[in-house]
């Protein structure tokens, strides 16, 4: 027994002396501080699998009120029948409402236009604004699967390609109580260099003059939309796959260019090799909206663009005969080569271009609007 309490003992001393050898490191190794960024850092609160979500209760966004449930998600304006199939929806701003009222958001609107249609349906928000594929999730997983959804809405993606401070998967991990040891966090360091990951460095928040990588990296982005339908054929769930529009593209005749191209073509790529239908919403707004206003600023659809939204998917949901043919993902795995991406953390993009990208309208596509570097020369399929 006393050799078993004298093991221990040294044990225990030989990790206390690592620690305390570990903390000598310089903090941005190890620094586990708050997130930093700012966004909607006023009305949003940690959380530990979501990293930020909404208290419940009354909040407003763009001057636009709005209620949120105990889940954290926005409150539909008319619930639709306890019996009727639930459409649940992911995605970032664009697809909760930022700056619309109740009643003309994407999910409202969904609602109203399959219930005339004569298919009755409740849709619920599982966006939030600044939620990407690691958030939803989340969601899913906390809120989505519970609620037995029928289909899914899937358009996560301004957010999985902003640039910023940090990494998504990164801060969920620092969820572990391992966390607060620096020895760990130097251990798992060592661990990443040697398989070679490129920003294995950035083992907490980046400091402001690393500020330029992908909060979802492109390679993950593809595996965490392919693990969404994956769940959601294992629940038995239908889905279809929303491209996002925006401002430039739209002008420019629906043609994606600038540093969101890659996750949109990413998301398009999913939709084709899973079998589910893509609708593209940089199409629907260049046929169907002329004469309307269909942003608030750069990004965010108005009303109006929400309803044009909310009217793709319906066509597509009555033309595909939903909910008679369930539109239930097929198995295995999206394997088309991904698109070259100028911005995956190899080069960090210059600190000024997250202060810019965090002014109103900031996902710009057009990266040199932001200041960020060149794409390199050589760049090709990862």
């Amino acid at each position: 027994m006393k050799k078993f309490v004298r093991a221990v003992l040294v044990t225990v001393g030989a990790f206390a002396l690592l620690e305390a050898g570990a903390r000598l490191v310089p903090a941005r190794w190890t620094d586990a501080s708050a997130l930093a960024s700012g966004f909607q850092g006023t009305a949003m609160l940690p959380d530990p699998h979501r990293i930020f979500r909404f208290p419940a209760g009354a909040v407003r966004l763009a001057d636009t009120p709005t209620l949120v449930d105990s889940d954290g998600l926005r409150i539909s304006a008319v619930q639709g029948p306890t019996d009727a199939p639930l459409i649940f929806t992911l995605g970032d701003s664009s697809i909760f409402g930022h700056g619309v009222r109740d009643g003309d958001t994407l999910h409202d609107q969904l609602q109203a236009k399959l219930t005339h249609a004569g298919k009755p349906v409740r849709v619920r928000c599982g966006a939030s604004p600044g939620y990407s594929t690691v958030q939803a999730l989340a969601v899913l997983d906390e809120v989505g699967w519970p609620s037995k959804p029928s289909l899914l809405v899937v358009a996560p993606m301004w957010s999985d390609s902003r640039l910023d401070r940090y990494r998504d998967a990164e801060v969920i991990e620092r969820g572990s109580f391992l966390d607060d040891s620096a020895f760990f966090k130097l251990l798992r360091w060592g661990v990443r260099t040697a398989n070679g990951q490129p920003t294995a460095w950035k083992v907490a928040w980046p400091t402001p003059s690393d500020a330029g990588v992908r909060r979802v990296p492109l390679a993950e982005y593809r595996e965490n939309l392919d693990a969404i339908l994956t769940q959601a054929r294992a629940h038995n769930a239908g889905v279809v796959m929303l491209g996002l529009p925006h401002a430039s593209w739209v002008a420019e005749g629906n043609t994606h260019s600038g540093s969101s191209a890659p996750y949109i073509d990413v998301l398009r790529s999913v939709a084709e090799a899973r079998h589910v239908p893509y609708v593209d919403g940089t199409d629907t707004f260049v046929r169907l909206g002329a004469g309307r206003t269909l942003f608030i600023d750069r990004l965010h659809p108005t009303g109006d663009g929400q309803t044009l939204l909310a009217q793709a998917i319906t066509d597509v949901l009555l033309t595909s005969d939903w909910p008679s043919n369930a539109l239930v993902p097929e198995g295995g795995t999206t394997t088309t080569p991904l698109p070259a991406d100028p911005y995956d953390g190899t080069t960090a993009a210059p600190a000024d271009s997250m202060r810019r990208s965090m002014n109103p309208g900031f996902m710009e596509p057009e990266g040199k609007a932001h200041g960020l570097p060149a794409p390199p020369v050589t760049a090709g399929t990862q």
